[in-house]
């Protein structure tokens, strides 16, 4: 199963040992923004550390210009459970006027869910372990981001090593 585990409660049978895991699972709101700015530099992948403290959260991670010609950029905010999209759209713009800018528009604005994870009691309670110790029950496996850092990168590594554990 390849699904977002921390979502499989919709479809897995209730009370089952994978479904009250899975429900465990907590991910970040994570915002990823396309936006016409003047003002800011062009070509470039910028990381705005300042912004990489407990209390700045809602505010931008790192902004991107792949194109020097052209004044589109992507933005990235990790979000609090409670900000609002325009709350964000605003730290967004402080952001960008913190950097020599001013924000023209906002094109687009994709919220994810990023970075399911559990808690220090789960982890020590063998968290990994039980999900391990499922695996091939009911011929299911399961995969994805949860079970390891979320990238496609690991997790296609993570699938890949299961497979090979498994089926040889």
């Amino acid at each position: 199963m390849a699904a977002p585990l921390h979502t499989a409660g919709a479809f897995l049978p209730a009370g089952s040992e994978a479904a009250a895991l899975f429900a465990q699972l907590r991910s970040n709101r994570y915002l990823v923004s396309a936006f016409a700015a003047n003002g800011l530099p062009g070509g470039e992948f910028l990381f705005l550390h300042q912004n990489e403290r407990p209390e700045r959260i809602g505010h931008m991670n790192a902004w991107a210009n792949r194109n020097p010609a052209q004044p589109m950029y992507l933005g990235w905010q990790l979000a609090g459970d409670a900000s609002s999209t325009g709350e964000l759209r605003e730290l967004l713009a402080a952001d960008i006027a913190a950097q020599g800018g001013t924000l023209a528009r906002v094109v687009l604005q994709q919220e994810w869910d990023y970075f399911p994870h559990v808690d220090g009691a789960a982890l020590d309670a063998g968290y990994f372990e039980r999900i391990d110790a499922l695996q091939g029950q009911g011929r299911v496996y399961y995969v994805g981001g949860a079970l390891n850092f979320e990238t496609v990168e690991h997790s296609a590594r993570q699938a890949r090593a299961l497979m090979r554990r498994h089926f040889g």
